[in-house]
């Protein structure tokens, strides 16, 4: 499917670690946590219109694409999913705040996935 992309989109769904299957019609792109740029990049709406439009071709149907950002716990081996639509930490950082105030942003939800439930 990738080399479908156009170029530029490419080169960032190529840091996709592993897809899923978390729903009738939902595909889970998954990014190891150090290419947050790369998974903010292709949640820009015209990228994910292009992304859904080459799985509607492929697959004949509507398809959801969901970003997934995986991240690192340092005290568990097999990592931490966290979910594009994050929820309200219950500590919030100080830079977090500072980026909701300048880019009038919110944080929604976090919803912590088992990576042991995610089959590659």
């Amino acid at each position: 499917m990738v080399g479908r992309i156009s170029n530029l989109l490419k080169e960032h769904v190529a840091r996709v670690d592993h897809v899923a299957i978390s729903g009738p019609n939902r595909l889970d792109l998954v990014f190891p946590g150090e290419y947050d740029f790369h998974k903010r990049f292709c949640e820009r709406p015209e990228m994910m219109q292009q992304l859904e439009q080459l799985l509607r071709e492929v697959t004949g149907g509507s398809v959801q694409v969901r970003l997934v950002l995986q991240e690192r716990d340092p005290g568990d081996a097999d990592g931490v999913e966290v979910e594009a639509e994050s929820a309200q930490p219950e500590a919030v950082d100080p830079m977090v705040e500072e980026a909701e105030r300048v880019f009038g942003a919110a944080v929604e939800r976090v919803v912590p996935v088992s990576r042991k439930s995610v089959e590659r």
